[in-house]
């Protein structure tokens, strides 16, 4: 990525439940009860996202994660067919631990209730590391463990025009992340 947006919460709320994300074929209603980031298309498409995950809760409690990439069908050709057809391929899960930081108190974004986390781990999918190959592009895990924060990035969002991060808490009170789109 070489320009980088405004972080901004992937959710307005914190998630309380997951809402389990499957790979396959669904129409965009489907999609839109989903924590989706739309990276756009053609020109103005963002080609990658960096998540942030954060949560309620003490240091040491978890979240749990899924991450997924959606991908558009259509014939190309301008005539509106299969428009409202998308893909999903899983790229992996994830478990997060929460650290002893927090945002600031009077903060906009992140108060000193949202703990930020600071250990993160994917076990990537068979479909993942196809992908990483075929566009020579890594999901990256920056983990830290120091109380420094964790982050998920997927450079190259593997032509996808948009990308799912499910999180629900583990032990932890409730779940979100900060998400920045980068061209």
């Amino acid at each position: 990525m070489i320009e980088g947006s405004f972080q901004r919460k992937l959710l307005a709320t914190n998630k309380l439940t997951a809402v389990s994300v499957a790979a396959g074929r669904f129409l965009k209603a489907t999609l839109a009860a989903l924590p989706i980031v739309w990276l756009g298309s053609g020109r103005k498409r963002a080609r990658g996202v960096t998540f942030y995950p954060f949560g309620a809760g003490s240091d040491g409690e978890t979240l749990t994660g899924t991450l997924a990439i959606v991908r558009q069908a259509g014939s190309g050709d301008g005539d509106g067919l299969g428009l409202d057809d998308f893909g999903v391929t899983l790229l992996g899960t994830l478990t997060i631990t929460l650290s002893t930081a927090t945002g600031v108190s009077g903060g906009a974004v992140l108060g000193t209730s949202d703990r930020l986390a600071d250990t993160a781990v994917l076990t990537k999918s068979a479909a993942c590391t196809a992908l990483e190959g075929m566009y020579g592009a890594t999901v990256t895990v920056h983990s830290p463990t120091d109380n420094t924060q964790a982050f998920i990035g997927i450079p190259d969002a593997f032509g996808a025009i948009a990308v799912i991060l499910d999180l629900a808490p583990g032990t932890a009170t409730s779940a979100n992340a900060l998400v920045e789109v980068g061209t």
